[in-house]
C-alpha cells in the first residue's frame, strides 16, 4: 500500500483479516476454506468462531471486508450485506466476547475455523499448533501501523534516527521473526509460517468512509444480526 498520509511513515503492517484452520477438523468435514464465500458452506455451520463486530474491532473489520469484496464498502450494499447475513446463519447466532476467545477455540479443537488477525494465526504456527492461516482469497485488507516525528519537538535530530532505525533492516527483520508483526520492507527473511505480502491479495479500505459512517454500520451490522434469525 502507497503512503498517501503525508505526515507519518509506515513502520509495520496487519493482515487485519484472515482465517485460521483446525487442520484437523477441517479434514473431517472434508471441505476447503480459500475464502469467504466458502464460509457459507453447510458442512461448517456452528463450526466458525468470531469475535462480535459491535465490540472487537478485528471482528468488524472482516465486515468490512466483506462489503468491500461483495460490491462495495456502503451501507446501501445489497450484495455484501446478504453475505454477512449468510455468514451470520453460518455462525449459528454464536459471537465469543473478544478476539482471543475466538482464536483459541479453534487452537484447542472447539471450533474449526476462525476470522481473525494474523498475529494470533502466526503466534499459533511458530509454536507448531496444527493450524494453517488462510488470506481470503476475494481481498483482503493489510493496515498499516505509523512512526511520525512531533511537531517542533526538542530533540528533532534524535527522532529522525529513531525512524530510521525502526525501519533499518535489521529492525524489520527482529519483527517479523521475532515479534510475529508484518514489516514494511520487502528484503526481509520471512520465516516458514509467514506469508510474504507479495503473495496476498489485498484490497484497499475506504477508510475515510468507516470514519464518517463507524456508528452507522455498527447498528447495520446489529440489524442485519438480529432480522437473520
Amino acid at each position: 500500500r502507497n503512503n498517501t498520509d503525508g505526515n507519518v511513515t509506515y513502520c509495520n503492517l496487519s493482515g487485519s483479516g484472515c482465517f485460521i484452520l483446525n487442520n484437523t477438523l477441517l479434514k473431517e468435514l472434508g471441505v476447503e476454506v480459500k475464502g469467504y464465500a466458502d464460509l457459507l458452506q453447510p458442512e461448517l455451520k456452528g463450526k466458525i468462531a468470531s469475535a462480535d463486530p459491535t465490540a472487537s474491532s478485528s471482528a468488524m473489520m472482516h465486515i468490512e471486508t466483506i462489503l468491500t469484496d461483495f460490491g462495495g464498502l456502503t451501507l446501501e450494499n445489497e450484495e455484501g450485506w446478504n453475505v454477512v447475513s449468510e455468514l451470520i446463519k453460518n455462525l449459528d447466532g454464536k459471537l465469543a466476547s473478544g478476539s482471543s476467545s475466538a482464536w483459541k477455540s479453534v487452537a484447542d479443537g472447539e471450533m474449526t475455523v476462525v476470522l481473525t488477525y494474523e498475529e494470533a494465526g502466526i503466534a499459533l504456527a511458530r509454536s507448531g499448533a496444527n493450524i494453517a492461516i488462510v488470506y481470503p482469497e476475494e481481498g483482503t485488507v493489510l493496515t498499516p501501523s505509523t512512526v511520525g516525528l512531533i511537531k517542533n519537538c526538542n530533540h528533532p535530530e534524535n527522532g529522525k534516527l529513531f525512524i530510521d532505525f525502526v525501519l533499518s533492516q535489521e529492525v524489520q527483520n527482529i519483527l517479523c521473526n521475532e515479534l510475529d508483526v508484518r514489516p514494511v520492507r520487502d528484503d526481509v527473511s520471512y520465516p516458514d509460517y509467514f506469508r510474504p505480502a507479495s503473495d496476498i491479495k489485498t484490497v484497499d479500505l475506504d477508510q475515510e468512509y468507516v470514519n464518517q459512517h463507524k456508528t452507522e454500520i455498527v447498528d447495520k451490522f446489529t440489524e442485519v444480526y438480529q432480522g437473520t434469525f
